[in-house]
């Protein structure tokens, strides 16, 4: 699936790393997809900072949709 939605950037909170994922990766194999009761259309994902001097993990909030 190639969409135009499937790829989005995160600002690193730890360390201002500006980190780009997809979709179709991080919605599929992320273990840590929690559905939030405050927003139903939001999926909670536990990401890994992509930055080789920090590697912090960190939520992210995000509709993961058909990319599930």
């Amino acid at each position: 699936m190639n969409n135009k939605n499937q790829y989005f950037q995160v600002e690193c909170p730890h360390c201002g790393f500006i980190n780009n994922y997809d979709k179709n990766v991080v919605c599929k194999e992320n273990r840590e997809i929690i559905k939030t009761e405050e927003e139903p259309i939001f999926d909670k994902l536990l990401l890994t900072c992509k930055n080789p001097n920090c590697g912090k993990e960190f939520t992210y909030q995000i509709d993961c949709g058909v990319f599930k």
